[in-house]
């Protein structure tokens, strides 16, 4: 027991010891002057530091809310009014129709002069619509057509301003053909005019006199004509001609009863009368 308690006193008086140790720490006098611009210094950074927080860096960081709706509605409107004129435009002539100022953000500028629709000419700082096709006028409608053969036109109206103009004029002229829904040009197809043949007017006027009957009286019109209708014939199968299907032989075992006459006769064979005896 006195081991136990003195190594219990022993624990307590290094705890005791352990709580007075006292750490020493070195302080160095300066001036005032040097504190004071310490102080400042560090009041600097600590007021820059506020600063960049509060006003973050909106070139390293994606635009967001009101004012990416903002760019996006201006950026809406300058390929809307480049889409509807065939010259490029200025900075101004943006300015003076569309009513942006596309120099009056970066991110703005940025948009217009990166975007995928829009061609940007950096020499003469000017602004043009990029088509799917690049189309002036209706000699180029005309030879885009005949390189494809056919067109739609609904891909060809982000192209050309004055599309349906020159449409109907090549139609006028016989250079194209078109298919119409309605009354809307649908598809227009190049025409080759030297497959064109001239037909006799009296032909024309025998072949719109002419009128299909109707589905039900059509056999009997051409009956009439002596024009046989067409026949479905049932060919007939001959039942001689019909593959018999082989019946799968069997080995059956045969059970002889009659074991006292195996040496005399054979039981497995058919049996034949002997003619001689007859």
């Amino acid at each position: 027991m006195s081991s136990l308690q003195q190594q219990l006193e022993a624990s307590k008086q290094k705890r005791r010891l352990a709580s007075q140790i006292v750490v020493k720490r070195t302080v160095t006098h300066t001036n005032s002057n040097n504190n004071s611009n310490n102080f400042n210094k560090l009041h600097n950074k600590i007021a820059d530091a506020n600063r960049i927080q509060k006003k973050p860096n909106f070139d390293s960081l994606p635009v967001a809310g009101s004012k990416q709706r903002i760019i996006g509605k201006q950026l809406y409107d300058i390929i809307g009014f480049l889409r509807s004129v065939d010259e490029p435009q200025t900075a101004e002539d943006l300015e003076k129709n569309v009513k942006v100022n596309i120099y009056s953000s970066d991110d703005l500028y940025r948009s217009v002069t990166n975007n995928p629709k829009i061609v940007y000419d950096p020499d003469k700082e000017t602004f043009a619509y990029k088509p799917e096709y690049d189309i002036k006028n209706k000699d180029d409608l005309l030879n885009l057509v005949r390189e494809h053969r056919a067109m739609d036109v609904k891909e060809l109206k982000d192209s050309y301003s004055n599309l349906m103009k020159a449409i109907k004029e090549l139609e006028a002229e016989g250079d194209i053909l078109i298919i119409y829904s309605k009354d809307t040009p649908r598809i227009i197809y190049a025409n080759d005019k030297s497959l064109n043949v001239e037909t006799d007017e009296e032909f024309k006027k025998l072949w719109h006199e002419l009128t299909v009957p109707a589905a039900e009286d059509l056999s009997k019109e051409l009956e009439k004509a002596g024009l046989p209708s067409m026949k479905v014939f049932e060919t007939k199968v001959n039942p001689k001609n019909k593959v018999k299907k082989k019946s799968r032989q069997r080995n059956r075992k045969v059970k002889i009863m009659n074991t006292h006459l195996e040496k005399k006769f054979d039981f497995t064979k058919d049996y034949v009368a002997d003619k001689d005896k007859k």
